[in-house]
């Protein structure tokens, strides 16, 4: 069998031409068509393996920023959170004069902001 690209072209060019084709030419034609079929299967399995990779990473993609979503909802909550502590300091500060009982207000207001005052 001569599947070459050559022959093929050169039977083809015998059928267009109306003239009949030898036994082994037809074989030829037969084993050409069976490459054929060959390599389409093989790509269509190829092509089913990528949409299952491209949805597989279109379903992780959509985790990955649903994800990130969270953690920017969750860091701007601490964020406000910070300021908020902060600003309960500042004012703490500001208003006392006894240097003990800021410290104190610091420790208590780190204490919350850790996770580690008193759960009302």
């Amino acid at each position: 069998m001569n599947l070459l690209a050559e022959n093929i072209g050169q039977i083809r060019e015998l059928v267009r031409s109306g003239y009949p084709l030898k036994a082994r030419d037809a074989k030829d034609l037969l084993g050409h068509n069976d490459h054929l079929v060959e390599l389409l299967e093989a790509r269509g399995r190829l092509m089913l393996g990528v949409e299952i990779e491209r949805d597989q990473l279109k379903a992780e993609n959509a985790g990955l920023k649903t994800g990130y979503q969270a953690y920017e909802r969750v860091n701007a909550e601490l964020k406000a959170e910070v300021e908020g502590l902060r600003t309960a300091l500042t004012y703490i500060r500001d208003s006392s004069d006894d240097w003990h009982v800021c410290e104190k207000a610091a420790d208590a207001l780190a204490d919350a902001s850790m996770g580690k005052g008193e759960q009302s």
